[in-house]
């Protein structure tokens, strides 16, 4: 399981921010190249999740609360950080279809926090 540090990157100007956060990455064959999630913790039990397309097709990709360290029976509420809304409450997984060579990164909190 590979891992790596991001330092001080910005992902979004509504100031979610990593700064020396490990992300754990996952790394799925996908078609002709490779599929990416990468995960890590932020604060107050909450999770950054990046999606990865590295391939010439659309692929769904899931992310799976097992693999992020979470129960999989916990219902979570994801937020798309770039296009800065709510996009549902989820449990056991959260799965997207992302475009040729794009990403997708999101918020997760558990729905119990209001």
């Amino acid at each position: 399981e590979a891992s790596s540090y991001l330092r001080q990157r910005r992902l979004s100007d509504d100031g979610l921010e990593s700064q020396q956060q490990q992300f754990e990455q996952e790394e799925l064959t996908g078609g002709d190249g490779v599929i990416e999630v990468w995960a890590g913790n932020l604060d107050q039990g909450k999770f950054a999740v990046v999606l990865f397309n590295r391939v010439a097709e659309a692929h769904s990709i899931t992310a799976k609360w097992e693999n992020l360290g979470i129960p999989s029976g916990l219902a979570m509420k994801a937020r798309d950080v770039w296009l800065h809304k709510a996009i549902g409450t989820f449990a056991g997984n959260y799965t997207t279809v992302v475009e040729p060579h794009g990403v997708v990164a999101i918020e997760l909190e558990p729905a119990f926090l209001e």
